[in-house]
């Protein structure tokens, strides 16, 4: 699922479809890595293929004499650049238990190493929304694609649930989507 908006609508997607598109994204670009996975869910973060790879990487940063093959190789500065943001980046995917039904899935935007050295630009420029308080930097994934493989959209619980379902029904009709749109059964509280 992906959350749009303050209105309480999920979007759900076609799993295999958004890993193809993740990759058909990853080489079309070289100043980003995008790093796509479940979200993990209390101690459940364990077990993701996110956690085997950073795993797998943190072995560098544990060693004694880390500052030595950073200076030499194996370890190049990019080596260590990346998986460092890696590891910064596996924050974004873990959530507390409370969370789990969501079964969500994130997909997150790395700018490399040599982009920064360089000042290369990309067909993926960073952009700017505000948000309340904040000011969010975001990229826009998928511009390339004639759409998104979009499998259901739920509405969440809000006062006029009926209402923002005709509406979202109304409105992917109008962009050729034909997909179910379900209201979820949690009760609303407002």
């Amino acid at each position: 699922r992906g959350y749009g908006g303050k209105t309480g609508v999920a979007i759900v997607f076609e799993r295999s479809s958004i890993d193809a598109l993740v990759k058909k994204q990853q080489a079309s670009t070289t100043s980003f890595t995008l790093i796509h996975s479940d979200v993990a869910y209390g101690e459940d973060w364990k077990k993701t293929t996110l956690a085997s790879y950073v795993s797998e990487k943190m072995h560098i940063f544990l060693d004694k004499d880390f500052v030595s093959k950073i200076r030499n190789p194996p370890v190049s500065p990019e080596i260590f650049d990346a998986s460092l943001r890696v590891a910064m980046a596996f924050g974004m995917f873990i959530k507390h238990w409370a969370f789990h039904e969501e079964k969500e899935f994130r997909i997150a935007v790395i700018k490399s190493f040599k982009s920064q050295q360089t000042g290369e630009q990309d067909r993926l420029p960073v952009r700017f929304r505000v948000n309340g308080q904040f000011v969010i930097p975001y990229v826009e994934l998928f511009k390339e694609s004639e759409r998104l493989p979009v499998s259901g959209v739920i509405i969440g619980p809000a006062t006029n649930q009926a209402g923002v379902k005709a509406g979202v029904e109304i409105y992917a009709r109008s962009l050729g989507y034909n997909f179910p749109v379900t209201i979820s059964e949690t009760p609303y509280r407002g």
